[in-house]
């Protein structure tokens, strides 16, 4: 049996690559392994397993954020505001993946932390749900968002 293999190009736009990116990420694989399983793309060794070096990991989030000329946020190491978190509240922030984490009074805006910072309709819902504008969503780690949140309930309750 004579496999045969069709070269495909493929032009994506930069948000629609930097969600793959994400998308990757978020499942601890390489990009490539990513798109070809998007396209359902098999090649000779696609079930060999990586070496652990060769997964995305958070320092490289930060390389794909600074590729794509986004801003990353270590929300380990940054002040978080509870006032921006009530903004929407855990369940929201929750299933969406993404956390207010700065209130600025002065324009009446939030900073939001999300997995995925380039959706706008998610940006838009954000805006509107919480009834303040969103003055800029960055990228953040989906265990950060995790860890930031439980921050927040702890000290709700």
């Amino acid at each position: 049996m004579n496999d045969h293999y069709e070269e495909v190009e493929i032009n994506l736009s930069t948000e629609e690559l930097a969600n793959l990116a994400l998308e990757a990420h978020d499942n601890r694989i390489t990009l490539n392994q990513h798109i070809n399983n998007k396209l359902r793309v098999f090649v000779d060794g696609f079930d060999e397993e990586l070496p652990e070096d060769n997964l995305l990991k958070m320092s490289n989030l930060k390389k794909i954020a600074e590729e794509l000329e986004m801003e990353f946020v270590d929300l380990r190491n940054t002040t978080k505001d509870a006032e921006a978190f009530d903004t929407l509240g855990y369940k929201y922030c929750l299933e969406n993946m993404l956390i207010p984490f700065r209130f600025e009074e002065e324009d009446e805006g939030i900073t939001v932390g999300s997995k995925r910072p380039l959706d706008a309709g998610e940006i838009s819902e954000v805006s509107y749900l919480s009834n303040y504008k969103v003055n800029k969503v960055l990228l953040a780690d989906e265990k950060d968002i995790l860890s930031a949140l439980s921050e927040f309930v702890g000290e709700i309750n």
